[in-house]
């Protein structure tokens, strides 16, 4: 498995900071709110900024943090990335900068698609991303190059 070519802080820049009271927020455009600068939410915003700005996703098909339940618990997915409304296409969970990424990171990515069926599966602590290809009848996972941008489909 090989992490994919890119550079999220790139997009560093587009991100919108503020301070109040000695703390750091910035501000997330899908839910349109501030929030806590961590570093879990520095990364999804970094990696909401590569869907809208590079793979050309629109923001309202764009879902942060959605809950859903799982075997009673409840859950919750970083970010999905809809193709249409109601057809969730792709599932990231994000990690900190300083969390190297590992299995167990893809086996949650992997529980939480029992229940999403999401074709694609991305996992991203900003320095490394992986992607791969779900086949959801066979459930064959095969490592790909790429996010597929808006429109596109690696099948």
């Amino acid at each position: 498995m090989k992490a994919l070519n890119f550079d999220l802080l790139q997009y560093r820049s587009d991100l919108l900071t503020s301070t109040k009271n000695k703390i750091n927020f910035i501000y997330d455009p899908v839910r349109k709110k501030n929030y806590q600068f961590l570093p879990e939410e520095f990364v999804r915003q970094l990696t909401l900024h590569y869907l809208h700005k590079r793979l050309s996703y629109p923001l309202s098909l764009l879902s942060v943090e959605k809950q859903f339940i799982w075997n009673g618990l409840k859950k919750r997915a970083d970010i999905l990335v809809y193709e249409k409304a109601d057809y969730p296409k792709i599932l990231i969970e994000c990690k900190s900068f300083k969390i190297q990424i590992t299995n167990d990171h893809f086996k949650q990515a992997a529980v939480y698609n029992r229940h999403l069926k999401v074709p694609y599966l991305v996992l991203t602590n900003g320095k490394q991303t992986f992607c791969c290809y779900v086949n959801l009848k066979s459930q064959e996972v095969e490592f790909i190059n790429e996010i597929p941008s808006f429109g596109e489909s690696h099948i």
